[in-house]
C-alpha cells in the first residue's frame, strides 16, 4: 500500500468501496479480513487517503462483488497519471539520487529509450491504450529523462543489461539502430556507464529480474524492483543490501564497458545486413 495526499478520484473510489461494504452490513474490520488488510486501512482506502495496490484492489472487487467496477475505477484513477501507481516516487527518487545502478533483462530501461522505441514499447504492452495517451505517455518518458540527465549534478548512473536486450528488436530495425545510437552518445558524454552480461553466463546473478538501486546524499540507500502492474519499493537494509551485491555480482560477470559498447556496435552492423 502507498499513502498518497487525499484527491477527489481517490475519494470517489473510498466511498465506493464504503458504499458496498456497508451494503454487506459489515464492519471496517470484517472486510479487511476477506482481504488480508488491517481496519484501519481499510478506513483510510475509504476516506481516499490510501490507494491500495493491485493486489488489494482484486480482492476487494471480488469480496464485495463489485464484478470488476471497482478493478476499472483503480486502473482508471491510476492511468490518469500515465504511469503505475507510486510512479511519482520514483521519479523524485530519480531527480535526488547522486547514483542510479539499475539491471534489466528484457528491454531497455525507460532511463535510456528512445521516443520511437519506448513507443513501440507502449505500443506492445498497453494494446487498450489510445494514441493520444501513448504520446502523452512518451512526452512524460522524455521529460523524465531530461530531469535526470541534464541536471548540473546529474548522477552517476551505471547500468547492466543481459545480452537478450540487445538482441531483441522491439519496434523495427530503425528503431533499434536509433536507440543504440543513443545509447552509445550517453556512453560517449559521460552520462552512462553500460555493461552487458554476456548469454554464455551460466551462473547468473539476474535471474529474479530487473531491479534499481538508488544512492543517495545524507538518506539511506534504497532500491526497487519491478512486476507486471508496478514497481515495489524496497527500504529494508538487509533486502537493499542483497540487491547492492547482487549488482556487484552482475557488474563482474558483465563485459567491461569498451567490450559492451562493441557488443553494441557489432549487433546495430548487423541490422544493416
Amino acid at each position: 500500500m502507498g499513502r498518497k495526499k487525499i484527491s477527489p478520484m481517490w475519494k470517489r473510489y473510498g466511498a465506493e468501496v464504503r458504499k458496498r461494504r456497508e451494503g454487506f452490513g459489515w464492519s471496517q474490520g470484517r472486510l479487511g479480513e476477506k482481504v488480508s488488510l488491517s481496519s484501519s486501512s481499510i478506513s483510510l482506502v475509504e476516506s481516499g487517503s490510501l490507494k491500495p495496490q493491485s493486489d488489494h484492489v482484486h480482492a476487494l472487487d471480488a469480496a464485495l462483488e463489485a464484478n470488476g467496477t471497482l478493478t476499472r475505477m483503480w486502473e482508471n484513477f491510476s492511468s490518469q497519471g500515465l504511469f503505475p501507481a507510486g510512479f511519482e516516487k520514483f521519479s523524485d527518487f530519480e531527480r535526488n539520487a547522486v547514483e542510479l545502478h539499475e539491471y534489466h533483462s528484457v528491454l531497455i530501461p525507460g532511463l535510456l529509450q528512445t521516443s520511437e522505441y519506448a513507443r513501440a514499447v507502449y505500443v506492445g504492452t498497453r494494446p487498450w491504450t489510445s494514441e493520444e495517451s501513448i504520446e502523452r505517455m512518451v512526452k512524460s518518458r522524455i521529460e523524465r529523462q531530461q530531469a535526470v540527465f541534464e541536471r548540473v549534478d546529474r548522477p552517476i548512473v551505471l547500468e547492466v543489461l543481459d545480452e537478450y536486450v540487445v538482441h531483441r528488436v522491439v519496434g523495427d530495425k530503425a528503431v533499434m539502430k536509433a536507440q543504440f545510437e543513443y545509447l552509445m552518445s550517453l556512453v560517449e558524454t559521460r552520462k552512462l556507464r553500460l555493461q552487458i552480461v554476456p548469454r554464455s553466463t551460466r551462473l547468473h546473478p539476474g535471474l529474479s529480474g530487473p531491479f534499481r538501486v538508488y544512492v543517495f546524499q545524507g538518506r539511506p540507500t534504497i532500491a526497487s524492483c519491478e512486476y507486471f502492474f508496478d514497481e515495489q519499493i524496497i527500504e529494508d537494509e538487509e533486502q537493499v543490501r542483497q540487491c547492492v551485491s547482487t549488482f556487484d555480482a552482475l557488474q563482474g560477470e558483465a563485459l567491461s564497458p569498451s567490450e559492451s559498447i562493441n557488443l553494441v556496435k557489432q549487433v546495430q552492423g548487423d541490422l544493416h545486413g
